[in-house]
């Protein structure tokens, strides 16, 4: 089982963290296999997940800078992090190039590309994201950190690509299944 709960957008520069927007409690709509939550992190934001039988597409849309500018973020300094609490079987484990990615209480890896795996084989692979603009396309990377809440998992996208960008600004995580099955909303069962 694996699960991602939407927790907050955050600004993080070598001088100062801010917390931009905590998710809504909203409901979302669906419309054949995709769902979308509008104002998920506040006006001019939305979630949308595209389902299907071997890949969970999401996108975090945000339609303009509305977010950066109405909290004071200025200049190319610095990340905007996407946060989510991410709960997995105990059977699971994230891997990336380098090993298993087991972050202590406080610790935080970063990593372009990862993949949850049980004892015996591959469960879902998460490529290296992106986010892209009508402009432009940059890759991103992720961020892993073990809080008091559990385990964080963070998009991390270099605030100068929104200086640049024609908006709307799409920010492209995917999981890609293997012998896993979406049961509802982003539920997956293995």
């Amino acid at each position: 089982k694996i699960t991602f709960q939407p927790l907050q957008v955050r600004y993080v520069s070598e001088t100062q963290e801010v917390v931009l927007s905590s998710a809504n409690p909203i409901y979302g709509y669906g419309e054949d296999n995709i769902y979308s939550y509008p104002s998920i992190f506040g006006t001019g934001t939305e979630m949308r997940l595209t389902f299907t039988p071997t890949m969970l597409k999401e996108e975090i849309i945000l339609s303009d800078n509305s977010l950066l500018r109405d909290n004071q973020i200025q200049g190319s300094e610095g990340h905007l992090l996407i946060d989510y609490l991410v709960n997995i079987s105990d059977n699971l484990t994230f891997m990336s190039s380098t090993g298993m990615l087991a972050p202590q209480l406080h610790e935080i890896h970063f990593f372009n590309a990862t993949s949850l795996d049980d004892l015996s084989e591959n469960v879902a692979i998460l490529p290296q994201p992106f986010v892209t603009s009508n402009t432009s396309r940059q890759f991103i990377d992720y961020a892993l950190t073990r809080t008091t809440e559990g385990l964080v998992m963070s998009l991390r996208v270099p605030v100068s690509f929104f200086e640049q960008a024609v908006y709307p600004a799409i920010i492209d995580p995917t999981i890609i299944l293997n012998h896993t099955q979406i049961l509802a909303d982003g539920y997956v069962q293995n």
